[in-house]
């Protein structure tokens, strides 16, 4: 076996999503050409990825298992089949799967277009039009994503290397969080002025899973084909245009990573196919109404005379020393990588952006390629480090880990192969139904895409 195979593997579960949603969205004078582009790109991108012969024998081979089973373990808090409880985000996560599964493409709700950064449900959607029982369709989808991007980072740095990153991104975490933890605990949602300064905070890799898996993979296959090198750093760009109509706000906090790795070079032609696919899940997206792409300032955001006030200040001053503090004490020896100067530019940004738009959407889906960066440095800071200076690090990572903590907990409390159970485990509010005018949430899929000509609604 060769890194090949999974570069491949890892491109072909990026690519399907793009040709489902040209094939279900937009108008056929318009996909053919733009998917035979884009097949013609990735294969050829495919073709030019490095082909380094994996010897995993031994303790190598059960490195691998052993990561394996803890990318399982890590897919199961999300509840497949209601084994352990769903977060408050699969109320409508479950119904927007539910409706694709069931209605035809493209999706409409009461007559009206369905615009959101559907990409990752089409594949276990389409697999469940075909007959495959709906909810393994999804977990075998979620678990593939997994994988692939665990045995990227495996193929090129190694599975020793690999498991310290794992274990890393699970555990990592804001440490602003337990604060946010003693707050709800002793004050049950009193003190406002102290709820908002605790709403400024990065979410970490294992939430971002377990609520909104449906952004989150598709960047972490694209960030794990990086981290092990599979993925030559010119065509980063072309990678990034194909997470769009997953994860739109992950794509932008993907490009400085790609830029500075890539530099001139990500100017080619795969490259160029690539966007011009992307400019549509663009327009697509650009007409919702769900902020998406919304870095206009929206009614309720703080005024500029507010973003100059004390309290705010306070709040990203804090934050700042949370996150960047302890990166540039530790991982000062990797300053001038992409990983660590995008780490750190997220880092300082999103907070503002939070502070100044109101929208939580990039704080959180730009949270996780932060995380990821920030625990790539960490592992190789680990790999380097002597007693001491692991010592120090494993405090860290441990003390910052109660978004970790409270996950594990959560799950083995709600754990249950007992049917009542599980079933009290899914989130089924909306019953598989996306029209539900009394809720606010369902206001977000509304809109129409730019240049509506384009598509098939």
């Amino acid at each position: 076996m060769v890194s090949r195979t999974v570069s491949t593997a890892c491109l072909l579960y990026l690519l399907l999503p793009c040709l489902l949603f040209l094939a279900g969205w937009v108008q056929p004078w318009v996909a053919w050409p733009v998917g035979l582009g884009l097949v013609a790109a990735v294969l050829w991108v495919a073709r030019q990825c490095p082909a380094r012969p994996l010897r995993w024998s031994g303790a190598g081979a059960l490195r691998v298992a052993l990561l394996l089973l803890l990318g399982a373990l890590w897919v199961l808090t999300t509840g497949p089949w209601g084994l352990v409880a769903q977060s408050g985000d699969a109320t409508v996560r479950n119904a927007i799967y539910a409706a694709l599964v069931q209605d035809a493409w493209p999706l409409t709700v009461a007559g009206e277009p369905f615009v959101y950064y559907l990409g990752f449900w089409l594949p276990p959607a389409l697999a469940a039009k075909l007959g495959a029982p709906a909810e393994a369709a999804l977990a075998v989808w979620m678990l593939a994503g997994v994988w692939l991007a665990l045995l990227a980072v495996a193929c090129g740095q190694g599975t020793r290397r690999a498991l310290v990153f794992l274990l890393i991104l699970l555990l990592l975490g804001d440490m602003l969080n337990w604060a946010n933890r003693v707050y709800y605990k002793l004050c049950d949602g009193g003190l406002q002025e102290w709820a908002l300064f605790l709403d400024l905070h990065f979410t970490p890799s294992c939430v971002q899973l377990r609520n909104t898996f449906n952004h989150y993979l598709a960047p972490l296959v694209l960030l794990g084909m990086l981290a092990g090198r599979l993925l030559p750093a010119r065509f980063g760009l072309a990678g990034v245009a194909l997470v769009g109509i997953c994860s739109p706000l992950a794509a932008v906090a993907l490009l400085p990573l790609v830029l500075l790795r890539g530099g001139r070079q990500v100017v080619n032609l795969p490259t160029a196919a690539a966007l011009v696919y992307a400019a549509l899940p663009l327009l697509y997206l650009a007409g919702g109404t769900g902020g998406q792409l919304a870095f206009l300032r929206p009614a309720g955001a703080c005024s500029l005379a507010e973003l100059s006030t004390g309290q705010l200040w306070l709040r990203y001053g804090v934050q700042q020393l949370l996150v960047a503090g302890p990166a540039l004490l530790l991982l000062w020896r990797w300053r001038r990588t992409a990983w660590f100067a995008t780490a750190l530019l997220l880092a300082a940004t999103m907070p503002l952006l939070w502070a100044g738009l109101w929208n939580n959407e990039f704080i959180y889906k730009g949270a996780a390629v932060m995380w990821f960066c920030l625990a790539w440095l960490y592992a190789a800071a680990w790999c380097h480090a002597k007693a001491r200076r692991k010592a120090l690090l494993a405090l860290f990572i441990l003390l910052s880990a109660s978004d970790a903590y409270g996950q594990l907990m959560g799950a083995l409390k709600s754990f249950s192969a007992r049917p009542e159970s599980m079933q009290q485990n899914i989130r089924n509010e909306w019953q598989g139904s996306l029209h539900q005018p009394a809720d606010a949430r369902a206001a977000q899929f509304g809109g129409c895409p730019l240049l509506p000509k384009l598509f098939k609604f």
